[in-house]
């Protein structure tokens, strides 16, 4: 298994998050493009935890004031693949929470509104939202493709909803 750690950077190039991973961990959702990751390979996961502790650490974290990483946690931990999750969850199943645990989440939550409820948003970030809601809205109420067949379960295929009939269409024009 390949183990490697990651920099996530900031359009300026800094960066805004450190991790270890496997495969395509760097690339999992919600990850900057391309051009704005740093991968580097370890030869084992205790050297990739090492170097991942060793940034953290170097950068610093915004949520405790000692940097600009958005990491919540100084790194170090984790498991490298899903059965090793498995097991943890299924040996916590059933086990209650102890008080100071209950006492640590309750604290945590002081001051916060729940799902965001109270919180502003920007008008700009409204605007953002109100646009993408109209796009996707429009791709819902698509009745024709933009050719002028009708899209119906029958000329749409599943995956990415493109019109069999134009399809078909640029398949018989490629052979001439």
């Amino acid at each position: 298994m390949r183990y490697y750690t990651y920099l996530w950077l900031r359009d300026d190039g800094t960066p805004y998050y450190v991790g270890k991973g496997t495969w395509r961990r760097a690339h999992r959702r919600g990850a900057p493009p391309e051009h704005r990751i740093l991968m580097q390979e370890h030869p084992s996961e205790s050297d990739a935890f090492a170097v991942e502790v060793f940034f953290i650490v170097y950068y610093g974290r915004k949520d405790n004031g000692t940097g600009i990483l958005r990491n919540r946690t100084d790194g170090g931990e984790g498991v490298s693949g899903q059965l090793a999750l498995l097991e943890r969850n299924a040996k916590c199943k059933g086990v209650p929470l102890s008080p100071e645990h209950r006492a640590k989440m309750s604290a945590a939550k002081q001051g916060k509104p729940p799902n965001n409820l109270g919180t502003t948003r920007s008008e700009e970030s409204k605007a953002r939202t109100s646009e993408t809601l109209r796009h996707w809205w429009k791709l819902r109420n698509v009745t024709h493709c933009k050719r002028g067949h009708e899209r119906t379960p029958d000329n749409v295929y599943s995956t990415g909803g493109s019109c069999r009939q134009c399809r078909k269409e640029r398949w018989e024009n490629s052979r001439g």
